[in-house]
């Protein structure tokens, strides 16, 4: 249970950072493929790089990062990064739009 945690939250976080720095890049004139290719090689890239204009709704990630902030609370451990997180996403899609 730990560990799954650990992974939500090193996935979600992710998932944040790439949102912010793709929109660095587009308001630069760069397209996500182009940061895409760039990126390939690099210790910066990731899933969410590679599956970028292919992403659907993640229906976890308000509940993952929710959980986990919770039981962070009940053992009294800081998560702000999480919890900046939580607030980034507030607005990713979580359920499918058909």
């Amino acid at each position: 249970e730990v560990v799954k945690n650990v992974n939500n939250v090193l996935l979600w976080t992710t998932l944040a950072a790439t949102r912010e720095a793709l929109r660095f890049a587009a308001e630069h004139g760069m397209s996500p493929e182009a940061v895409r290719d760039a990126l390939q090689f690099s210790p910066g890239y990731n899933r969410w790089v590679k599956d970028w204009g292919n992403l659907g709704p993640t229906p976890w990630v308000h509940k993952d990062l929710e959980t986990t902030l919770a039981i962070a609370n009940v053992h009294n451990v800081q998560m702000p990064v999480a919890a900046l997180c939580f607030e980034l996403l507030k607005d990713w899609p979580s359920v499918r739009m058909d």
